[in-house]
């Protein structure tokens, strides 16, 4: 099983907590396990609500405009996603952080992971975390 199957196995099952284990965390704490600085440093431990996830998300404009000063500063953007790679997407018309499988896209529901092959134009970003170190 690859480094990402490892993870997406041991998360699978988690269930959907704001501001500890959520689509904003889902996908940072994979960058954090590939020994990347943390995406969400500036964010986590100032929302533990829905409303104030959304808060933040609307002050900057979206999930892109909040993540993308420091996701840009870490990677590149890409249009062709590798497996690992992390994006925003639009899902049941809320954004949504997500991990590429490298078949479909990953992302957290309230009763653990979800996994579904996105249309490009529902991803919003995506950067290009592969091939990460070892």
């Amino acid at each position: 099983m690859s480094r990402l199957g490892d993870y997406l196995t041991r998360v699978a099952i988690r269930r959907r907590v704001p501001g500890e284990w959520d689509c904003c965390t889902f996908a940072a704490n994979w960058i954090v396990e590939l020994g990347f600085p943390d995406p969400m440093a500036a964010f986590r431990g100032t929302y533990s609500t829905d409303e104030q996830a959304s808060l933040l998300m609307e002050a900057a404009g979206g999930m892109v405009p909040l993540i993308a000063p420091t996701m840009d500063a870490l990677f590149e953007r890409t249009s062709e996603p590798s497996e690992g790679d992390v994006g925003v997407a639009r899902l049941f018309n809320e954004e949504a952080g997500c991990i590429f499988s490298g078949k479909r896209w990953a992302f957290v529901l309230n009763r653990g992971m979800g996994l579904q092959q996105l249309p490009p134009e529902s991803l919003l970003a995506i950067w290009k975390v592969s091939p990460w170190p070892e």
